[in-house]
């Protein structure tokens, strides 16, 4: 099979969508090919929703990238830890959808293969924030 090219895609996340449900038409640049991608959860409107097939790989990429701009002379809008925000900032939000537990089970297994001890008592735990962590299910001692 030949090597896949690297491929990119990119729009403006309109007003007028629903995030997590609406689809957006994305042409894919310099291909007559588009995606049909529904908006992320997490998207605002003008954000901008970047797509990116790297060389050789089948699966697409996407991130959020979102931009504070400058109000007026001398106040801008909050950053997105509250602080102020003088000059345009970028950044990009980036979703994997892992299996968290496998990853912890394996994170387990390479400890103990370097000699660590791993508690059997510790577990894998998702809040409904969408943290993830690790508990003891009983007394550690």
């Amino acid at each position: 099979p030949s090597e896949l090219a690297e491929a990119r895609a990119a729009a403006v996340v309109p007003a007028d969508v629903e995030p997590g449900v609406t689809k957006l038409e994305l042409p894919v640049a310099g291909d007559q090919k588009v995606l049909l991608v529904t908006v992320p959860p997490e998207a605002k409107t003008g954000d901008v929703l970047q797509l990116l097939r790297p060389a050789g790989e089948a699966a697409w990429r996407c991130s959020l990238l979102r931009t504070t701009k400058e109000v007026g002379q001398g106040s801008s809008e909050e950053g997105l830890c509250g602080e102020s925000r003088p000059e345009n900032v970028s950044v990009a939000l980036t979703r994997a959808k892992l299996d968290v537990e496998a990853c912890f089970q394996n994170l387990a297994e390479a400890a103990r293969a370097s000699g660590a001890t791993v508690s059997s008592k510790l577990r894998r735990v998702s809040m409904p924030s969408g943290m993830v962590g690790v508990v003891a299910q009983e007394s550690l001692e």
